[in-house]
């Protein structure tokens, strides 16, 4: 309990009154329950965070990769339930909305805050343009700078599928699990806008990682990684500097530890899920 209230997201979605609280629940509960086989259970809790904050659907195609239909169609039919309740509570004018809403929250923003590729991208090319970071975050960026943040988001996402798909053969509980929570820092950031408290979810891959570490030799790169991106995600300590009056590439390289360092553990984790497991017989 002390360690989830030191991890800076929570705090800040819970001071915030964010959602992203009951979402880390649910993401939580849609984890182990799969790890428990509980599959039906697994595929509604998932469903349910959908229905609250849309980026948990970035995971469903693992499971996909896993062939594992019973949970696919459950997700789907409480999708579908759950729209269908929203439809007749709020009506097809508000539904519209929301989905107008949304289309205008894909374009990418850059911010300081904005902790997700796309920012990134467009932090760095408006922030030669501007020359400083101060003026970047208060510009828009163009329609080509927008198409090349969104494809970097779509190359790093399709290399993470990839990669889940290479390591498709783990069939142990424990390897799907780490895959299935390490898509929490995926989605993250793949998602044109994740503010700093929408990392509270995150707590779990971190919490599951540090557990694997504790428990079984790992590599020097991913403690290195783990390490990094641990503090630079739950202190923000390097973060606020950022906000310091410095040199452009000093302030971004700060500002950016927190994407670039996440952007890396997942790469690694995705490539070599649990490394010191024997492999599964065949």
């Amino acid at each position: 309990m002390a360690a989830s209230f030191s991890f800076y997201p929570i705090t800040a979605a819970t001071s915030g009154g964010q959602i992203e609280i009951a979402v880390l629940a649910l993401w939580t509960a849609s984890i182990l329950a799969y790890e428990e086989g509980l599959v039906v259970f697994s595929a509604i809790a998932l469903a349910l965070a959908t229905g609250l904050k849309i980026t948990p659907i970035f995971a469903v195609p693992l499971f996909i990769l896993w062939k594992d239909r019973r949970w696919l169609l459950t997700y789907a039919a409480s999708v579908a339930a759950l729209f269908a309740a929203m439809l007749a509570f709020n009506g097809a004018p508000t539904m519209a909305a929301c989905f107008h809403y949304l289309r205008a929250m894909s374009a990418s923003l850059p911010s300081l805050d904005n902790k997700c590729i796309s920012a990134f991208v467009s932090l760095l090319g408006l922030g030669f343009t501007h020359r400083g970071l101060s003026d970047a975050t208060r510009s828009v960026a163009s329609a080509p700078l927008q198409f090349v943040a969104r494809l970097t988001s779509f190359v790093f996402y399709a290399a993470c599928l990839f990669l889940a798909w290479r390591n498709r053969r783990h069939a142990q509980s424990s390897a799907r699990t780490q895959l299935f929570a390490i898509f929490i820092l995926v989605a993250a950031l793949t998602s044109p806008q994740t503010w700093r408290y929408g990392y509270a979810a995150a707590l779990i891959p971190f919490a599951l990682l540090w557990s694997g570490a504790l428990e079984r030799p790992v590599t020097r790169t991913r403690i290195a990684l783990l390490v990094i991106a641990s503090v630079a995600v739950a202190t923000v300590v390097i973060d606020w500097t950022a906000g310091l009056r410095l040199p452009f590439l000093l302030s971004f390289t700060l500002a950016e530890i927190w994407t670039v360092s996440c952007v890396l553990l997942c790469l690694q984790v995705l490539a070599n899920p649990q490394p010191s497991d024997p492999e599964p017989s065949t």
